[in-house]
């Protein structure tokens, strides 16, 4: 006999290991604690899934990694998973304890098993019907138990792996025939959609036809009818003639025959002057449709019209080769579509469908190359997590959906800061540029303006005001055409703003140029900006009155009053000027942005309070790019969000991961970057940024 120590701990292990759950060590149960299976065919059980999966119902399996998603929500998702009835099987198998009902011949306990007969046998049995000297193999019960279970589990894992390459190929067929519905929907809607246009156009020929008829039968009808009515008046006045003469031979005088004889021979010659009447051809009025040799070429044609094809594999199999993906960023990933072979398909009517976090859908340009590889360029509006659907001919193919995780836009460099010991800035408020890309920054808190140039390096700074120590500025403007510089003087108390009436202008390198005192008119003006013709556009924070000087410093017009209304403001921020001159306003505490023409005109206006997209809490900075676009400052919320000329959202710089913190002033290079005052980190962040702001 066999000794039981021939499949000790190593095989009892395995299969411990088989009915618990790698996750939480639980044994797998038949109620709460299922052994569910998943798509790659790891094994779980149905409390830990549920963990798992996210509320959009996906994860990554545990094991291989592989991004699973469920199609519907947990709970119900993870409950319809397929139960691995293998592992169940073998969990009820194990539980068995034939040693319960012993032996029935000599109520013993069933220690033993006889491999011979294959049944489980006790010692008296071992030693009379089942000796191993009459040909018996026997073993230790337990030793039987483990051996089977060994064999079992060779033949569970052929069984299990021929399993998995059916269910492969029953997804394969699934996807298959789901994409052989649409493709069937799409050629009757192709069928219909060109035969419809063909009858559009047997409609409008019949028509013209019908129409050509009735013009011919009117024109004929009148003909005639004029033709008749002069045949009716001559008939009746020579009938009345004839009667007259009849009557005159009868009855009348010579005189009377002399005169009628004298007006039948006029009637006469006017009446043969008028004979082509009787003559005129009436055979050209018989209206008929003729269709001519082209009748017969048409009607042996209509049975040869189109053709149905089946030719083409379906797709079946899609990857998507991901990339780095960053909100605000133009990005591309490749999806590969092949059949059922494994052939990759070219040229397919494959579309995509980008949703982001909002379920707002994203567009996006798909282009084939050859070997089933489709480019697929769009830029996130946002970061998180999207959803990509691979869709054939507009419906989603079954196992075409993926998740893709877009980065927050991060600042490529700092420049500042209170911890840089060679570049110190305290609370810059403002930042322009020159047609350079030199970087001029408001250094608030040192009273000063600070000069870099475009890669951020350090150039000079010079002082706001000579006069005191009190003054700094908020707001700055670079006049190109004349290079200056323009800032209004802000007097400082105790870090309060106080009276801002008076604009500094300087030369590039900070030699104080004018000086432009308007303490009679304004009262709080923070910040500045300059259009194409060199006039100075002032915000004025306290007054809520947009002010336009001349170069020379003087008022042209003013416009804007307190209130909520279209052209009212309340505490406006930051101004600047775009296409055609007009005027964009950060309207503060309105959480709006308002657009003037160069004449202080409203346009319209755009933003409202919240925290979604195009929405504001207190708009600080904006800038426009060199296509239109602005860029707009939302500094309660602590981003940057980029719009159209016409006010329509398009992305946003979160920077998630090194947070803005009071962001105020905004300028864009020429050369794609944003750059932005984060007036309490007290430093000027760099961001990537695209002009290019569609598909």
């Amino acid at each position: 006999m066999l000794g039981s120590e021939s499949m000790e701990q190593p095989g009892t292990l395995e299969i411990s290991e088989l009915l618990n759950c790698s996750i939480c060590m639980e044994g797998y149960d038949s109620i709460n604690r299922q052994p569910k299976l998943l798509p790659c065919h790891h094994t779980f059980c149905k409390v830990c899934l549920g963990n798992l999966f996210t509320s959009t119902g996906q994860f990554l399996c545990p094991t291989c990694r592989e991004h699973v998603m469920l199609r519907s929500p947990p709970p119900h998702g993870v409950a319809r998973l397929q139960t691995n009835f293998y592992i169940m099987q073998m969990r009820d198998y194990l539980h068995h304890d034939p040693k319960a009902k012993g032996c029935e011949k000599h109520n013993n306990d069933l220690n033993f098993f006889c491999l011979t007969c294959e049944i489980p046998i006790c010692s008296a049995c071992l030693s009379s019907e089942h000796k191993e000297t009459a040909g018996h193999q026997t073993l230790d019960l337990e030793a039987a138990k483990r051996e089977q279970i060994s064999e079992l589990s060779v033949q569970m894992a052929v069984a299990q792996q021929t399993l998995l390459q059916y269910e492969q190929k029953l997804k394969q067929y699934e996807i298959e025939l789901n994409s052989l519905s649409t493709a069937k929907v799409k050629a009757l809607q192709d069928v219909n959609s060109v035969f419809d246009k063909y009858v559009e156009l047997l409609n409008t020929r019949r028509q013209n036809m019908t129409k050509e008829i009735m013009v011919q039968f009117t024109q004929r009808k009148s003909i005639l009818k004029q033709d008749l009515e002069t045949v009716k008046v001559i008939d009746t006045s020579l009938n009345g003639l004839l009667e007259q003469v009849k009557d005159s031979i009868s009855n009348g005088s010579i005189s009377d025959l002399f005169a009628y004889k004298a007006k039948l021979s006029a009637r006469n010659s006017q009446l043969e002057q008028d004979k082509h009447l009787l003559e005129q051809d009436m055979n050209e009025n018989y209206i008929k449709f003729e269709t001519d040799e082209l009748e017969y070429e048409f009607m042996n044609t209509i049975p040869r019209l189109g053709s149905v094809t089946v030719k083409k594999h379906l797709p079946c199999t899609v990857k998507v080769t991901k990339s780095n993906a960053v909100a605000s960023l133009f990005t591309n990933f490749t999806v590969i579509v092949s059949d059922a072979n494994g052939e990759n398909l070219d040229n397919y009517p494959i579309s995509i469908e980008i949703t982001d976090p909002h379920d707002d859908a994203i567009p996006n340009l798909v282009k084939c190359h050859s070997n089933g590889r489709y480019e697929v360029t769009f830029r996130p509006e946002i970061s998180g997590r999207h959803r990509i659907e691979v869709k054939f001919l507009n419906h989603l193919i079954s196992n075409g959906m993926f998740a893709l995780e877009v980065q927050s836009n991060e600042p490529v460099s700092v420049i500042g800061g209170q911890d840089d010991e060679n570049i110190e800035m305290d609370f810059p408020r403002s930042v322009a540029v020159d047609m350079k890309n030199n970087l001029y920054v408001v250094d608030t808190g040192n009273n000063r303006i600070q000069i870099f140039d475009k890669s951020g390096s350090y150039i000079s700074a010079f002082p706001i005001s000579n006069a005191s120590d009190v003054y700094s500025s908020c707001g700055l403007a670079v006049d190109d055409v004349h290079g200056t510089l323009i800032c209004p003087e802000v007097c400082v108390h105790d870090a309060d703003l106080l009276e801002a009436s008076t604009i500094l202008m300087y030369n590039l390198e900070g030699k104080l140029l004018e000086r432009y005192n308007y303490q009679d008119i304004m009262s709080q003006a923070l910040s500045v900006a300059v259009d194409s013709s060199c006039h100075m556009i002032i915000a004025d924070y306290e007054l809520n009155t947009i002010f336009v000087f001349d170069k020379s410093g003087r008022l042209l017009h003013k416009f804007g009053e307190s209130g909520l209304g279209p052209g009212k403001f309340n505490n406006p921020t930051f101004l600047c000027t775009g296409l055609n001159d007009n005027i964009f306003v950060s309207d503060g505490n309105n959480h709006r942005i308002q657009v003037f023409d160069h004449t202080g005109h409203f346009l319209y206006q755009f933003g409202e309070y919240g925290t979604g997209k195009g929405q504001f809490n207190m708009p600080f900075g904006i800038a426009a790019d060199f296509h239109g676009n602005l860029l707009v400052v939302d500094g309660g919320n602590k981003r940057v969000q980029i719009f159209n000329q016409d006010g329509e959202f398009l992305s946003c710089i979160e920077s998630l991961g090194n947070r803005l913190s009071a962001p105020r002033g905004i300028a864009v290079t020429s050369d794609g970057y944003v750059l932005v005052a984060d007036r309490d980190n007290h430093c000027v962040k760099k961001f990537r940024y695209l002009h290019c702001t569609s598909i």
